[in-house]
């Protein structure tokens, strides 16, 4: 069987045209695909404070979909004012907690662990358990450095949480 097996897998080698490059892997198991928009009606958006001083954790991950929102902006750093969307993600497979961020539908990130926490109960406060809200936005750098692109962040204009 094992003989079998072997003789199975280097037949499938030589089968393939050797002008024809070997398959790749993907280099990073995120989506940036833009994703189903959320259903029109009522929406909430988060109260302007001006601050942007809330980041976003994990957009290194999502650099491509931030670099296309962003748009041309030279060798000088990017600062895109946007309205992002936070979505209470029950269905994450790392944390069912979590709280993901998308601009124009893409993933640009998530709120760190223990802010997702605490957004969704200042969500439930609001009666808004589970709810898609946004707030206004701004996705800074990718400037470049050395000859380097950076990379971006996203910060949030929503007013932090109280410890």
């Amino acid at each position: 069987a094992i003989g079998m097996i072997a003789a199975v897998i280097a037949g499938n080698k030589k089968a393939r045209d050797k002008s024809e490059p070997a398959p790749r892997r993907a280099r990073s198991t995120f989506s940036t695909a833009p994703k189903q928009q959320p259903p029109t009606g009522e929406t909430f958006k988060w109260p302007r404070t001006g601050d942007f001083g809330f980041p976003v954790v994990g957009e290194s991950n999502y650099r491509d979909a931030l670099q296309a929102i962003a748009g041309d902006h030279g060798k000088k750093k990017a600062r895109v004012e946007c309205v992002a969307e936070l979505f209470p993600d029950d269905d994450n497979s790392f944390d069912d907690k979590a709280v993901e961020v998308l601009v124009n539908g893409r993933t640009v990130g998530f709120l760190a662990k223990t802010d997702a926490r605490k957004f969704r109960r200042r969500l439930g406060q609001k009666g808004l358990t589970g709810q898609r809200t946004f707030c206004d936005a701004v996705i800074a750098g990718g400037g470049e450095w050395r000859g380097e692109r950076r990379d971006y962040g996203i910060f949030l204009d929503i007013k932090r949480f109280d410890e």
